[in-house]
């Protein structure tokens, strides 16, 4: 929920809302950008055609069996002629050839699924980083906005009413209210750019 235009800096987040209202937990946010990301999907598709080359490569190990008929319609003084034949070829060198090629097979699924792997880790790392970031962001917006902001508010209110009365020389007032913009600056900038308005 963004700020409305009368919200002040203290009451951010979003004038009462928790801090972390616009963030998932990490296990969530891993859990669906994984589910969506177009890299891990292709790494996945690669992968299930792997396995499917893996299958039909282990299926050269038995023997096709052909059967077929024709039909041939003569001519004249011919007979019309129906052939039936019947083949087996059977996988003799399944050593040399078939038993290579399940092994290349497999290489290439070992391959596709190292790919995989590598893919959501590289995703997953991503998403750490920037979910560690946008924490350190949200960390560093408490402190300035609970314990410098407030702190330098007060030096400054305290630094305006010893002026008033005749302490305190303007120019401790005056940079004490280039500390607060300072840090109220900070503060903005360390918000990130959705929070802004």
């Amino acid at each position: 929920m963004p700020p409305s235009e009368d919200c002040e800096f203290t009451s951010w987040p979003a004038c009462g809302a928790p801090a972390d209202a616009y963030l998932n937990s990490l296990d969530e946010l891993l859990a669906a950008v994984l589910q969506s990301s177009p890299e891990v999907k292709s790494r996945e598709k690669m992968a299930a055609a792997a396995e499917v080359r893996v299958k039909m490569a282990k299926k050269e190990y038995y023997p096709d069996f052909t059967l077929s008929a024709e039909y041939d319609k003569k001519g004249g003084p011919f007979m019309d002629m129906w052939v039936l034949k019947t083949s087996v070829n059977v996988p003799l060198y399944y050593k040399t050839k078939q038993r290579q090629a399940v092994y290349e097979m497999e290489s290439s699924l070992s391959e596709a699924r190292n790919e995989l792997s590598a893919a959501r880790l590289m995703v997953s790392s991503s998403v750490r980083d920037n979910y560690s970031m946008l924490r350190t962001a949200e960390r560093l917006m408490e402190l300035y906005k609970n314990g410098l902001m407030s702190k330098t508010n007060q030096d400054f209110e305290s630094a305006l009413t010893g002026y008033m009365t005749g302490k305190t020389e303007a120019i401790t007032v005056i940079s004490r209210l280039k500390a607060l913009i300072d840090y109220e600056t900070a503060f903005w900038d360390s918000l990130p750019r959705g929070k802004r308005r």
